[in-house]
């Protein structure tokens, strides 16, 4: 697949936390200087985490106003436990608190019906994100998009992936990512960058590579 939009951008240093948090926070505040406000969804995962523990230390971090940040998926699990995104981006990033002016959605609330949460969580959730974060994972997906999940909803916002095995998951849309003005992709490691290069050589088959539907992001490949 021609991926002929994209940017990459490969961090080696030992401070590439620092580096990739620069780069996201200058994102930001460009957009905030164009429009009063701005949406961001955050990606899970460990390579987001340090970059949030960096991100958080950048000097005005916290006087940030108008944003509203919310997050591209999250497993069906209690905000306390250890494997929800909400608490640790609560745990990194706003660590010190959310600044004053800015918004944090949680995306699971504990219900449990599935096409009440769909549907609710669809209309709380916008269309067109000016700053989407994502990951990949090691077997190709991106937010909760796994190779070969067959049923997401094209309509929706937010759609529940069942799982077989561990937590059932919410995640964000194939149409919410192809509109996201702006998308930028963690791949941090070798076996993952291998996987980018796969995605890269393979031809179209977004059921099979999710992250085909990134054909204009920009990707920041760590050592």
């Amino acid at each position: 697949m021609k991926f002929e939009k994209i940017q990459v951008q490969r961090f080696s240093s030992q401070d590439w936390p620092g580096e990739v948090s620069d780069k996201i926070h200058t994102q930001v505040l460009n957009i905030l200087a164009l429009q009063k406000s701005c949406t961001i969804f955050l990606t899970g995962g460990r390579t987001a985490k340090k970059v949030y523990q960096s991100w958080r230390e950048i000097n005005n971090f916290s006087s940030l106003k108008n944003i509203n940040f919310f997050l591209g998926d999250e497993r069906c699990v209690d905000v306390n436990h250890k494997d929800s995104n909400y608490k640790m981006v609560l745990d990194s990033l706003f660590k010190r608190g959310i600044p004053k002016e800015c918004y944090f959605s949680q995306l699971y609330d504990g219900d449990i019906e599935s096409n009440q949460i769909i549907k609710k969580m669809s209309s709380q959730y916008p269309n067109s994100p000016d700053l989407l974060l994502l990951s990949l994972g090691e077997d190709g997906h991106i937010a909760s998009l796994f190779p070969g999940t067959k049923e997401i909803n094209k309509k929706t916002n937010i759609d529940l992936i069942l799982k077989k095995k561990g937590h059932n998951r919410l995640t964000i849309t194939p149409k919410v990512i192809e509109a996201s003005k702006n998308k930028i992709v963690f791949v941090q490691g070798m076996k993952k960058i291998d996987k980018f290069n796969e995605i890269l050589s393979s031809n179209k088959n977004i059921l099979a590579y999710p992250a085909h539907l990134l054909e204009d992001a920009s990707w920041f490949l760590i050592d």
